[in-house]
């Protein structure tokens, strides 16, 4: 860890590494091991903050609540976003979504997206001493200027139960321990309280970003493709996907959107060739039609 912070060359400032002992100095309390510092670190709610963005993007911003699309059609160069009545919600040339789980069911696009359950732990005031900043290793700690804190989670396959339970509970207390060893030993897994999200995991765990590939005429000619880059495979026009976070949606979204408008607009991208291949949403075709070819 301090071999990359010193191989980054991050400016002055933005990340240290610190030693068990310096960490104990830093942060005031009895550290397990060493790891990364971000002086300025801290953390948002990210209701607040998807409500911040909403809002600096009005009056250009149209926002339909509660409409559910249905089913998206090309017709005459533009995309129709179409109720299930069929009647149009909106319409435009170029459409991202950014909808997680639920872009399968509107675009094939060949990739097998996965639900992994994450369960965190709500602690009222009171029942800890929280830091004084996020604690992250194991799981993570987060503090509330009230004195509570939110603890987590859980990483469970194959799970949709969307309710809280005791068993997540006990495993977060778990992670609590790692973190501020003596901190769990006296909270009861039965009494507390949390909520329950749901990732959205690709089978290498990068996301998807950028311009959508047309999975069936990809299939259709495999054996033809199989030597091609991933910039060369069929897309669908005016069609660009932003999903596929796993744990890392307030991270990477605002990278990724700037992927993507860079994308549309013919922009210089804001990442490396390599890195846009490692997200580009036809990656897993191209590895299909590879290994067909082979």
């Amino acid at each position: 860890m301090a071999d990359s912070v010193r191989a980054l060359g991050n400016p002055a400032g933005y990340v240290d590494y610190l030693s068990r002992a310096e960490a104990g100095r830093c942060t005031g309390l009895a550290a397990r091991t060493g790891g990364l510092w971000f002086p300025a670190g801290g953390w948002v709610r990210a209701v607040e903050l998807v409500t911040a963005l909403l809002d600096a993007a009005r009056p250009g911003l149209i926002f339909h609540p509660a409409r559910t699309v249905n089913a998206l059609v090309r017709h005459e160069n533009r995309w129709r976003a179409l109720a299930a009545d069929g009647t149009p919600i909106a319409a435009a040339p170029v459409v991202v979504l950014a909808n997680s789980h639920d872009a399968t069911r509107l675009v094939p696009h060949g990739v097998e997206l996965k639900r992994v359950r994450g369960q965190l732990t709500c602690l009222p005031p009171g029942s800890i001493e929280p830091p004084g900043m996020v604690l992250a290793g194991a799981g993570h700690l987060i503090p509330a200027a009230d004195g509570s804190a939110v603890v987590g989670s859980t990483y469970d396959f194959e799970d949709e139960d969307p309710e809280p339970r005791a068993s997540g509970h006990a495993g977060n207390l778990e992670r609590l321990e790692l973190l501020l060893p003596g901190s769990a030993a006296r909270l009861d897994p039965a009494r507390l309280a949390g909520t329950v999200g749901f990732r959205c995991v690709t089978p290498d765990r990068m996301p998807l970003i950028g311009r959508l590939p047309d999975a069936g005429a990809a299939r259709a000619n495999t054996a033809a493709r199989s030597g091609k880059r991933a910039q060369e495979l069929p897309r669908l026009d005016g069609l660009y996907g932003a999903f596929g976070y796993a744990s890392r949606g307030l991270t990477w979204a605002m990278l990724g959107g700037e992927l993507v408008a860079s994308a549309v607009e013919g922009e210089p991208l804001p990442l490396e060739g390599d890195l846009a291949d490692a997200v580009d949403p036809a990656r897993f075709l191209l590895r299909r039609a590879r290994r067909c070819g082979s």
